[in-house]
Order: structure tokens, then sequence, then C-alpha cells
């Protein structure tokens, strides 16, 4: 499954295809926005393990890999 983020770089790059072939997004910009987008998952999880008290609930960290980890 990809994340909003690969998915909107995924659409953004189509678009540069078609407009401006040979134009590619800026991977550091884009790997930035990835890895903000990982921790606001890891901790989305983490605090709602710990609001609920499950502890046999995945951590934030091991859902985030096993959800949006490239197959």
């Amino acid at each position: 499954m990809k994340t909003a983020v690969e998915q909107l770089a995924d659409k953004i790059q189509e678009q540069l295809d078609v407009f401006l072939p040979g134009a590619v997004l800026d991977n550091k910009m884009i790997e930035q926005a990835k890895e903000m987008e990982k921790q606001q998952i890891i901790n989305a999880v983490y605090h709602h393990c710990s609001a609920m008290s499950h502890s046999d609930l995945p951590c934030g960290e091991q859902y985030y890999n096993e959800t949006f980890k490239s197959e």
C-alpha cells in the first residue's frame, strides 16, 4: 500500500511527464515529506494504543512497516 505522499508524488510526476517531459521531482524533498508522514503515522498509532491500553496491538513503527513497506 502506498502512503498519501507516495501517491501524490506519483500523480505529480505523471503531470510533469505530460507537460514537462524529462522533468523530475526533487527526490530529497519527497523523501523528507515521506519521513514526516511516516513519523505522523507512527505517532498516531502509538498514541491510539496508549490511550486504548491495548498492549496486544503492534507498536507504531511495526504497524507502519507492515502496512506501508514497499513489497
